[in-house]
C-alpha cells in the first residue's frame, strides 16, 4: 500500500491510498495533483472586484472595494489553501442608516417606550445576523 500527499498550493484528486493487486494494477487507480484555486467571491452586493475571473490561481491577486468606501481599494491573495487573504468583505451599512432614520422619529416626539422596542428588535436583528453568520461555513464561490 502506498499513501499519496502533494505539495503546497495542489490539492490531491483521487484517494490518498492505494494498493498494488497481484496482477499488478493499482487500486483504487493512482491520483493526481491539480493547481489549488480560488473561486471568484459572491453573495456580496457591496462588493466590487477589478477582475472578472471566475477561478484564481495560488499568489494570484485581486484588486477590490467596497461601494460605499468611496471604492477605496484594497488587494487580497489567493492563499495556498484555496481562500483569500485578507478575505474579501465589506461591512454593511445597513444597521447605521436605519439607526439614523430612527433618530428623527426620537427627534419629533417618539414616544421613549416606542423608541425602545424599535432598538431592542434592532438588537435582535444584529444577533441573528451574527448568529448566521458564526453557522454558515466560509467558502468562496
Amino acid at each position: 500500500a502506498v499513501r499519496f500527499s502533494c505539495d503546497e498550493g495542489f490539492v490531491l484528486q483521487g484517494d490518498a491510498e492505494s494498493r498494488c493487486l497481484a496482477d499488478g494494477a493499482w487500486h483504487p487507480p493512482l491520483p493526481t495533483c491539480r493547481p489549488v484555486q480560488c473561486s471568484r467571491p459572491s453573495g456580496q452586493e457591496n462588493l466590487v472586484i477589478s477582475s472578472s475571473e471566475d477561478l484564481y490561481n495560488v499568489n494570484d491577486a485581486v484588486l477590490f472595494s467596497c461601494k460605499h468606501d468611496d471604492h477605496q481599494a484594497s488587494k487580497s491573495i489567493c492563499s495556498a489553501n484555496g481562500t483569500w487573504t485578507p478575505p474579501l468583505t465589506c461591512k454593511k451599512r445597513d444597521t447605521c442608516e436605519k439607526i439614523l432614520r430612527h433618530r428623527e422619529d426620537f427627534q419629533c416626539g417618539i414616544p421613549l417606550t416606542e423608541l425602545k422596542t424599535l432598538l431592542e428588535v434592532q438588537k435582535l436583528y444584529l444577533e441573528i445576523q451574527k448568529l448566521e453568520k458564526e453557522l454558515k461555513p466560509t467558502t468562496y464561490g
